[in-house]
């Protein structure tokens, strides 16, 4: 970090770093780390002070190493040492908790499930251990570096056999070629996109193979998707485009795609920069038409993973950050009421 770069860090965030550089490097600095796990794993649901610190001096310590990170029921990850990877070292589980416990709520034995940008693996592992031997987990994953931790992470967890990795970008087009294009820093994993976003280097993307749903589903034989979670950074509207067969023919039961804010923009990933994505971008509301016209409604998904109520148009443009919306077949709440709120 150069000095230009130092002096647009808070001071109280310089201290935090400080702190934590000196404890991680001091004698007892492995203890101090398993105090962090330990500690970051009893407050899973809670942020503490100078926990981005400690997160960055570990990234930083172990740059290049891998990590285990143990989640609730006793699934490992295996995860590069990056601050998304060692943040899951620490805490034991992803921020989007409320999508965790739907998927809970919702596989069953002997499902099958499409994880599409499955990153670092956390929901093709709790779907590989929910479906069972008896059912299958598709893991869809562009990046080659988080393919080979995704294949470590299957083999410790034992479920080689339930769970197929597709090294592959999901999008309209079918055994062809994309870019894909990544953060300027390649500090983190969680997004690139086969769109050029502002905060993306759109001089230097990475070619990968694409696949679409149909045309994968066609060339694998499967015959059925019962759950899919969609979280492409933006390329929902691709992936949606490459699986008009399926909707029509074989509509899964439940889509959850992340999706962005009609007019997204950050502030402080590049020191403060106002950033916008591609203007190609999935919104919420071009979702939703899209999928309305398959049968589709959406519909919030709560903390403790409940579906309650159905967006309206005015609800969807109100959306101001990447969210995760379920999608669903008015039948399923027939079928399946214990995924649904009760008052919704």
């Amino acid at each position: 970090m150069n000095d230009d770069q130092c002096e647009k860090i808070p001071l109280r965030s310089r201290l935090a770093h400080g702190v934590w550089r000196t404890l991680l490097n001091s004698p007892a600095g492995s203890w101090v780390e398993h105090a962090l796990v330990w500690g970051g794993h009893l407050s899973a649901h809670q942020s503490w002070p100078g926990q981005g610190a400690a997160v960055g001096e570990i990234s930083r310590m172990r740059a290049g190493q891998s990590l285990i990170a143990t989640l609730v029921g006793g699934i490992q990850i295996v995860v590069p040492a990056i601050p998304e990877g060692v943040a899951l070292y620490i805490k034991g589980r992803y921020v989007e908790e409320g999508t965790v416990q739907l998927f809970h709520r919702f596989w069953k034995p002997g499902q099958v499930f499409f994880d599409v940008g499955a990153n670092m693996g956390l929901f093709t592992l709790l779907g590989a251990r929910a479906c069972g031997s008896t059912g299958q987990v598709y893991a869809f994953e562009p990046q080659v570096n988080l393919v080979r931790y995704l294949e470590r992470s299957v083999a410790l967890n034992e479920c080689v056999h339930s769970v197929t990795i597709v090294g592959a970008a999901v999008s309209s087009d079918h055994g062809t070629h994309a870019t894909l294009y990544y953060a300027a820093n390649r500090e983190g994993t969680g997004i690139p996109s086969l769109l050029a976003h502002d905060w993306l280097d759109q001089t230097s993307g990475m070619r990968v193979p694409t696949v679409s749903i149909d045309g994968y589903r066609r060339e694998q034989g499967v015959d059925r998707i019962d759950a899919m979670k969609i979280d492409v950074e933006g390329a929902e509207m691709l992936v949606l485009r490459g699986m008009r067969e399926t909707l029509q023919a074989t509509p899964p039961d439940l889509l959850v795609l992340e999706v962005l804010p009609e007019s997204l923009s950050f502030e402080g990933i590049a020191q403060g920069a106002h950033l916008k994505h591609a203007p190609t971008a999935a919104t919420p509301g071009g979702v939703s038409e899209f999928l309305a016209a398959y049968g589709y409604e959406p519909r919030r998904i709560g903390q403790d993973g409940q579906l309650g109520p159905t967006y309206d148009n005015a609800a969807l443009q109100s959306i101001n950050w990447s969210t995760n919306v379920g999608f669903v077949l008015p039948g399923l709440k027939t079928t399946r009421p214990d995924i649904f709120a009760l008052d919704e």
